[in-house]
């Protein structure tokens, strides 16, 4: 609890899609990573 940082390193992990790593998702996983730090 309380681990704000590492939560928001988990993003950056749901990058894939069948086990292929998409351009698309990497950007919004970025954005939602910051977003959530603001």
């Amino acid at each position: 609890a309380g681990d704000y940082a590492g939560a928001a390193d988990e993003f950056l992990r749901w990058n894939k899609a069948g086990s292929k790593v998409l351009n698309g998702l990497t950007r919004r996983r970025e954005a939602e990573r910051a977003l959530f730090l603001s």
